[in-house]
């Protein structure tokens, strides 16, 4: 399906949102979420994706507002945002996505399960959600409580 772009402007004339910090340091967002996860106990759900893509935008809405997924992962979970925008001429953030492997040709956003000391979970590719699970809550649900035992 792939990633369509979203508007710079919604049709009631606001900006669209920017849920990704295209200015921060995702070394930095990653390492805060790692040391919260540790605090609290919890696992890291990084979320690698771009403001411009509806697929990125659509999953953020999902995790949100859909009440199992938002409690699950209020729960377990610390979420990480990282800006992996690769349309400004150059990659955001390309050294999270050489330490985890990252293709991100498969789509975005990637949505990586990481222990607190930075230990990728969800090894297989094949086995996270595809950029278009947002529309089946459900598989992404699936997904995220396979990894609440670890």
């Amino acid at each position: 399906m792939g990633c369509q772009l979203t508007p710079k402007q919604q049709s009631d004339g606001s900006q669209a949102r920017q849920i990704y910090d295209m200015q921060a340091d995702g070394r930095a967002e990653l390492a805060n979420a790692l040391e919260q996860a540790r605090e609290e106990k919890k696992l890291v759900l990084l979320s690698l994706g771009a403001n411009w893509c509806s697929d990125s935008q659509n999953t953020y809405d999902v995790i949100h507002n859909h009440p199992d997924l938002s409690q699950l992962v209020e729960e377990r979970y610390v979420l990480s945002l990282v800006d992996v925008n690769n349309r400004v001429g150059f990659q955001r953030n390309p050294s999270i996505i050489a330490r985890y492997g990252i293709e991100l040709d498969r789509g975005i956003p990637a949505l990586l399960v990481l222990r607190p000391d930075g230990t990728l979970l969800s090894k297989d590719p094949d086995q996270r959600p595809k950029d278009s699970d947002h529309e089946e809550p459900g598989r992404l649900m699936e997904y995220l409580k396979r990894w609440q035992r670890n």
